[in-house]
């Protein structure tokens, strides 16, 4: 929990507009099967199941959530715990394909699915012989008309393309009604939906209110290196995002396909998820 005065807005503002990846991230040594690693100077290390708080003004009456850190294991205290796992369980075969099996043919991953279009951010500087990159999956913004028109995106119209992209924008629908409600007060949950009802906001993936946009980044190397290149530094690389809507939290999902190993971690941040698979450490997951 911390103070937030709404007169050091700009100030915080300007800061966040600069901040920058910090040096020590890394581990500092390996021991054996352990990494070694150094505090980071300024950065908190976020207790998994507590959501982060601002008080506006410094009242506690006024709290807006701004992050916080699920597990599989802490969200089976939660009723819904069964079904975010049945939604997890047919995530991942869309994210990485899966083999064929008796008369059920192998599929693809999603990235590998013909006719796929990237964002023009990806689309001009990425290699056309790569998958890496970033891809609207939900809606777009038409550009030319004053700050644009939000649309539909419109991805390939083959049948594998649209069964499989109709399929997860309704398993990220479900996650964000399931997910968020634990990690945020009933306040806030109530105001979120009541904003988006009251003003007609369209979502994605079902009837219910959900956020508006599924956006789809590829990277096959570590470290940012092809989606630095593919989309640019002010997307590729650590950042906050002044375009995000204020109404709304971000859900993000990072799968990670690592080599084996003999840490399990699943990890599911309210706004933020994070789900990494069985296999090596992949290193630290740092929030703005």
């Amino acid at each position: 929990m911390s103070k937030h005065d709404p007169l050091d807005l700009n100030d915080i503002y300007e800061r966040m507009m600069h901040i920058t990846m910090p040096p020590n991230v890394g581990p500092r040594e390996f021991s054996g099967d352990r990494h070694i690693f150094d505090d980071i100077p300024s950065m908190a290390e976020m207790p998994i199941g507590t959501p982060f708080v601002n008080f506006v003004d410094g009242d506690d009456k006024k709290p807006v959530t701004f992050a916080c850190i699920q597990t599989m294991d802490s969200l089976v205290q939660y009723a819904e715990a069964p079904k975010i796992q049945c939604l997890v369980d047919q995530l991942l075969p869309i994210a990485w394909g899966s083999p064929a099996r008796g008369d059920i043919p192998a599929k693809c991953p999603i990235f590998e699915i013909d006719g796929l279009k990237k964002n023009n951010c990806s689309a001009k500087s990425s290699d056309p012989n790569t998958h890496d990159g970033s891809y609207n999956l939900a809606s777009t913004i038409l550009q030319g008309n004053g700050v644009g028109i939000a649309q539909p995106a419109v991805q390939s119209v083959m049948e594998e393309a649209v069964e499989v992209v109709g399929e997860l924008t309704s398993i990220f629908s479900q996650l964000y009604r399931l997910i968020l409600p634990t990690c945020i007060s009933k306040e806030e949950w109530d105001v979120t939906d009541f904003h988006a009802i009251d003003n007609n906001i369209y979502g994605f993936g079902g009837l219910e209110p959900n956020n508006t946009g599924l956006q789809m980044n590829i990277s096959s190397l570590q470290f940012g290196g092809p989606l630095l290149k593919a989309i640019g530094a002010s997307q590729g690389w650590f950042h906050t995002d002044s375009h995000d809507d204020h109404s709304r939290w971000t859900l993000f999902t990072l799968l990670f396909r690592v080599p084996p190993g003999n840490v399990l971690y699943r990890w599911f941040l309210g706004p933020f998820v994070e789900i990494l698979l069985l296999g090596c450490d992949p290193g630290a997951f740092i929030l703005a």
